[in-house]
């Protein structure tokens, strides 16, 4: 019973310490280049088109089940 509580304390101190800082992807290198890949994930099956200057990608995705995200871009990289 003692490591019931004891375990039960540590998980209640840890869930009350703040989360380290995460880093936001960016593949745009600021000088013309950019580096793969330009957004995580897996991206199977993607169909893109061009709006205007914008270009659209559609995707089926097993990160966000259900679903199908779609992202939009002036320059395929950003």
């Amino acid at each position: 019973m003692k490591i019931k509580s004891l375990a039960a304390g540590w998980l209640l101190i840890g869930l009350t310490l703040p989360a380290p800082a995460q880093q936001i992807w960016s593949p745009d290198n600021s000088d013309g280049t950019f580096t793969n890949p330009l957004m995580w994930g897996d991206w199977p099956d993607p169909d893109i088109i061009r709006v205007g200057d914008e270009f659209y990608m559609v995707s089926t995705s097993m990160h966000y089940v259900p679903g199908s995200p779609v992202v939009r871009s002036k320059d395929l990289v950003n």
